[in-house]
């Protein structure tokens, strides 16, 4: 999971990510940083927001925005290291 994660190639690699049932997205908006969507672990029919700043090392969620609660959600995109934006 170290390696270079916002590689197109590589993200699709990416087995698992602690506190997602399945990984419905992925974006990095730099080498280290990189954004997963997906059902959470713990509540299937709600949507989980996870984060890493290590090349995916370690993860931790992120706030999910008021009203995200489609555990749909398909895609993540992060046009900044500061904006990300989810949809289903």
């Amino acid at each position: 999971m170290r390696a270079a994660l916002v590689d197109a190639a590589v993200v699709g690699t990416v087995a698992a990510v602690p506190g997602l049932a399945t990984i419905n997205g992925i974006a990095c908006a730099s080498a280290t940083a990189c954004v997963a969507v997906g059902p959470s672990l713990g509540d299937t029919a709600a949507v989980s927001i996870e984060r890493t700043t290590d090349e995916g090392t370690s993860w931790a969620s992120a706030t999910v925005p008021s009203g995200l609660y489609e555990p749909g959600t398909q895609s993540v995109a992060c046009p900044s290291s500061v904006t990300c934006v989810a949809v289903g």
